[in-house]
């Protein structure tokens, strides 16, 4: 079953008639991949992304993805804490920067694996931050995400463009995010 409308409400009515899952839209492939799983196996844990941990042996690049340092950039307090609050059911490790400059800065003394990076900021804007960043070799294959409000196609091109890896939307479920870190880490 998959609506657009109320979680909340139509939650109650699946229960009364016997319907196992309801999927809300956007339906991203990994949910639709894990709902079917579940369904077919029974195996809800399986399903449950945070909890499905890549062992790093099977592949030198893998990484748990509970163990990642993820840099979140973002100039809005709110979408801050909204995204810090989705992120902490992964276990991932949260470091903050503000503003492009920030982010280069700490990206430069630290070891991230994924980079969230908001578009609109003061001081330096995410595409610039990116392009910064992109220029030096040795962040070349940092998964950089642009996380914005801005979601028209000319937007996702230019994030792409300016050498970030994948364009989610504000607002956005946690299963986007749960998405990109299992698509960008392991």
């Amino acid at each position: 079953m998959v609506t657009a409308y109320s979680h909340d409400d139509v939650a109650k009515l699946i229960i009364e008639v016997g319907i196992k899952h309801l999927l809300t839209k956007p339906v991203s492939e990994l949910t639709l991949h894990n709902i079917i799983i579940e369904s077919l196996f029974n195996d809800e844990e399986y399903c449950k992304i945070p909890n499905k941990i890549i062992d790093q042996n099977s592949h030198s690049n893998s990484v748990k993805i509970h163990d990642a340092n993820i840099l979140l950039v973002d100039d809005n307090a709110i979408n801050r804490e909204i995204a810090i609050e989705f992120l902490k059911e992964t276990k991932v490790n949260i470091d903050i920067a503000v503003d492009g400059l920030e982010a280069i800065e700490k990206i430069r003394t630290g070891k991230y694996q994924l980079v969230f990076m908001d578009i609109q900021m003061p001081k330096m804007d995410g595409i610039t931050a990116t392009k910064v960043i992109r220029s030096d070799e040795a962040y070349k294959d940092l998964p950089i995400i642009a996380m914005t409000a801005n979601a028209m196609v000319d937007d996702y091109e230019d994030s792409l463009g300016a050498g970030m890896n994948d364009h989610i939307t504000k607002p956005f479920h946690p299963e986007m995010l749960f998405d990109i870190l299992a698509k960008w880490l392991t």
